[in-house]
This record gives structure tokens, sequence and C-alpha cells, in this order.
């Protein structure tokens, strides 16, 4: 009896194992045949990455922005500094050309105004050559009947300039507005009454030399 069951103990052990064998060798077949898991998709969005693409876009964008406008700003800034530069030289420019015209026709004034006998012909020379265009044409026509004139007269007159303004101007040309005082005296030294004067003087630049074109008393 012993035997039997010794027996039947040892093929149900057999039969356990069998069965756990077979189970084993299933398990194995299955795992060969299962297919092997995909591989990650390299181009799947990585989570945040739109986010953070997006936000160093905007950061790029944002810099070239400043850097556009900082651009704009200096080129402003740039072009302001040059024309305030040039208009200071244009101002400087114009206003050296007005002092000059109103220095030119205060000396003109006086010397054609000032009278002398003994000195009438270097006045006529002075004034001839310090004129230009159609009032030197007429002058040097009347040059010698001026001096006859003044040596006649037996007179002097001292003129003196209040005050010359330039009404108009241009590159090489100007007007110019001459108050002047002249003081009339005799042979026997007696004075008369100072005479004030308005003229209108227009002037050209020939050269280096700025002179008379034109002579007109105003009111």
């Amino acid at each position: 009896m012993d035997l039997v069951e010794t027996a039947e103990a040892e093929a149900a052990a057999a039969e356990d194992l069998a069965n756990a064998a077979r189970a084993k060798a299933e398990e194995l077949r299955r795992m060969a045949g299962k297919p092997a898991p995909e591989p990650e998709d390299a181009t799947e969005p990585v989570p945040g990455a739109d986010t953070a693409t997006g936000s160093w876009r905007r950061r790029i964008t944002w810099r070239a922005g400043v850097c556009a406008l900082s651009f704009v700003l200096s080129a402003g800034v740039l072009g302001l500094s040059g024309y305030l530069v040039w208009h200071h030289r244009e101002s400087v420019s114009q206003h050296q050309q007005v002092a000059e015209y109103e220095a030119a026709a205060r000396q003109i004034v006086v010397t054609l105004m000032s009278l002398d006998k003994a000195s009438a012909p270097e006045t006529v020379k002075t004034v001839i050559d310090s004129s230009t265009g159609q009032f030197k044409s007429e002058f040097e026509g009347a040059a010698d009947d001026f001096v006859a004139i003044t040596a006649d007269a037996d007179v002097t007159t001292k003129a003196q300039v209040k005050a010359a303004a330039v009404q108009s101007i241009s590159h090489d040309q100007a007007q110019v507005l001459v108050t002047v005082t002249s003081t009339v005296s005799n042979a026997a030294g007696a004075d008369q009454p100072p005479r004030s004067w308005r003229l209108t003087v227009s002037l050209v630049r020939e050269g280096d030399r700025i002179k008379m074109s034109q002579l007109e008393f105003v009111p």
C-alpha cells in the first residue's frame, strides 16, 4: 500500500512539474511572439516645448523691436544734431554777411557825404573805386563837376552815420538803410544846424569787395 501511495505522489508531482514547464514554455512563446514596443516618435512635441519656443520667439521679436527703435532714435538724434550744426553755421554766416554789408554802407555814405575842397579829388577817386554799375558810370561822368562845385562852395561837410540796417540780403547783394547826420561849415568857420538824412544803399559783392551800385535819398 505504501508503494502505491508513493507512486501516486511521485506521479502527481511529475504532472505538476510538467504543467509548470508547459506554462513556462507558453509564457516564453507569448513573450517571443509579442511585438516590440514602438520607439518614441522623435518629432513628438515635448510637453511645454511650444510654450518655450513661443517665449523665445517673443524675446527675439522684442529685442529686434528695441534695436530698431534705438536705431531710429539714434538716426533722429544724429539728423537733428546735423541740422542744428548746419543751422548754426548758416546763422553765423548770415550775421557775418549782414555786418559786412552794413559796414560797407556806412563807409561809402561817410566818404560820399564828407566833403572838403582840398580833398575833393581824392574823395571822387575813392567813391568811384567803391562803386559799380550805373552809379559808377554816372558818377564818373560828373566827377569833374563834383570837384568844381565843392571848391566853389568853399564849405566843409562832415557826415556821421547814426544807424545802418540791412533791409534785404542775398548771397552777393544787399540793400541797406542808412541814417546819417551832416554838419556844414563855411570858410569863416560858422556851422549850420545839423541835418539828418535817410539813404537806401544798394550793394553788390564783387570778389572780395563790396561796392555800391545805387544810392537813393528817402523821406
